[in-house]
């Protein structure tokens, strides 16, 4: 770790920014830690426009009871005091990529307007293009070797 600190430390920090999360459990369907070690799950962020971020967490609501219906495991974090405002979403796999499909989309989309009405899914797309000035994905695997004692 001391040639860590010593050697990569220093080329990064100037770079990265401290930025501070919280978990924000009302908008989540999953705990803030899990039960059982999570090894793979996606991050999206949404880095929000000036101002937008109480409209884009009142959508959220909405978008939490679309995750309950389809059984999905998610947990919601945004930027405190730091960094441009941004929310994060993290959608954990329990059973691995199995989980992950990619006719997730549609299920959504068809899970969003059975839970909010017709048509709200178009609702939040405009939400979004009013809201997000930038968003991004990441696909994420978390390969750790276990402690030995």
């Amino acid at each position: 770790m001391a040639e860590y600190d010593q050697t990569i430390t220093p080329l990064v920090e100037s770079r990265i920014g401290d930025v501070y999360t919280m978990y924000r459990a009302s908008y989540s369907t999953a705990a803030v830690i899990s039960p059982t070690p999570v090894k793979k799950f996606t991050l999206r962020h949404f880095y929000l426009k000036p101002g937008r971020i109480n409209h884009f967490m009142d959508g959220m609501k909405l978008i939490k009871n679309t995750w309950d219906t389809l059984g999905w495991n998610v947990a919601v974090y945004s930027t405190v005091y730091s960094g441009e405002p941004k929310v994060i979403i993290a959608r954990r796999f329990a059973n691995g990529f199995k989980d992950f499909s990619a006719t997730d989309g549609a299920k959504f989309t068809a899970a969003y307007d059975k839970v909010n009405g017709s048509g709200a899914y178009d609702k939040y797309l405009e939400t979004l293009s009013l809201d997000v000035g930038k968003m991004d994905e990441e696909i994420l695997e978390f390969l750790a070797a276990p402690i030995k004692k």
